[in-house]
């Protein structure tokens, strides 16, 4: 009498799994499949985590076992099998610490370390700053990124009206706090004021969530010489009741066609939330945190990065084209009370 296979059950390590009636004759303890798909043709960005399949040698049945990266393989395997399974997990190794690769690349493609590549610039470690104002308004002129750091004063009498500090190695470059609907941004944290030598530059807030950078010229309206240029302005659009992050645009020219704009996050179903590879840059969920990048450039660079570390210090990451005083200043406007919903 032919007897029934046995049911499918849960695929945990040791559930059996009923045998084709069209597989082939297998030897005890021998690798037969990968997540049911011919590891040849096996796409490397999809394996994480594969079955191997093995016949018992005295039930006759196929047994299914969970492997990760570390599997040690069982039974006689091919050489050249075995190399070709190995170099396909640790190409999925290496596709879990960047977030991109090159427009050139596919899945019928072999993949090469030149593909894959970082939004995240190599960083500045040994970067001088200087106190000069000159140096603060001038683009970072080194390729890379300079972190530096954000934070906020909300101690003894700055309450209700704080003041904002620009890091670099816990020194503070700059200041700010807000008169009206003005930042006003000084070289010393002590004296924040326009008629100050140390005066370097304010943001005005306006309707719309508009924000317009300025030197320490002064408004045209007044007639009076020099007149204020204008450094850049920032749009930051704020979405009521929703924990997607905040979209911005900031031009350095209003009539500039070169935008940078927000990176646009994942939305990741098993946590219900938005995810960002922040580069170990924040330690925080914020909806002020954001990467900005040049609208439309492939591959994606970070030219700006602003993550929340501790309830009142945020990391502030620069590269060119941007200045200290314009990457504080983006900050400064998107901590801006008149955003919060």
């Amino acid at each position: 009498m032919q007897q029934s296979s046995p049911k499918r059950l849960n695929e945990k390590r040791g559930s059996i799994i009923k045998q084709p009636n069209d597989s082939p004759t297998i030897s005890p303890s021998q690798l037969i499949k990968m997540n049911s798909i011919d590891l040849q043709n096996q796409n490397p960005l999809e394996i994480k985590m594969f079955k191997v399949e093995r016949q018992n040698p005295r039930t006759g049945n196929l047994i299914a076992e969970d492997h990760e990266d570390d599997i040690s393989y069982q039974g006689d395997i091919p050489k050249k099998l075995e190399q070709k399974q190995k170099s396909e997990l640790q190409k999925e190794y290496q596709m879990s610490k960047v977030d991109q690769q090159r427009d050139s690349y596919s899945p019928d493609k072999s993949m090469t370390n030149s593909l894959i590549i970082s939004a995240y610039p190599s960083i500045l470690s040994n970067f001088e700053f200087q106190q000069q104002s000159t140096f603060l308004i001038s683009p970072i002129q080194q390729q890379g990124i300079v972190q530096c750091a954000f934070q906020i004063n909300k101690s003894g009498f700055n309450t209700f009206r704080p003041k904002f500090y620009f890091l670099k190695d816990n020194q503070c470059f700059m200041a700010a706090k807000k008169v009206g609907d003005k930042y006003l941004i000084s070289t010393d944290k002590e004296i924040i004021e326009r008629k100050s030598p140390q005066f370097i530059g304010q943001v005005s807030c306006k309707k719309n969530n508009k924000y317009y950078f300025y030197d320490t010229g002064l408004n045209p309206k007044r007639k009076k010489e020099p007149f204020r240029k204008c450094l850049g302005e920032l749009k930051i659009c704020a979405i009521p009741k929703s924990n997607e992050p905040r979209q911005q645009c900031f031009k350095f020219d209003i009539d500039s066609n070169n935008e940078f704009v927000n990176r646009k996050p994942k939305w990741d179903p098993k946590f219900q939330t938005f995810i960002l590879n922040f580069y170990e840059r924040v330690k925080m969920s914020s909806i002020k945190n954001f990467q900005i990048i040049l609208k439309d450039e492939m591959p994606e660079k970070i030219y700006l990065q602003f993550g929340k570390w501790d309830k009142h210090y945020f990391n502030l990451d620069i590269s060119a084209p941007f200045s200290p005083l314009i990457a504080f200043m983006i900050a400064l406007s998107n901590y801006d009370q008149k955003l919060q919903v």
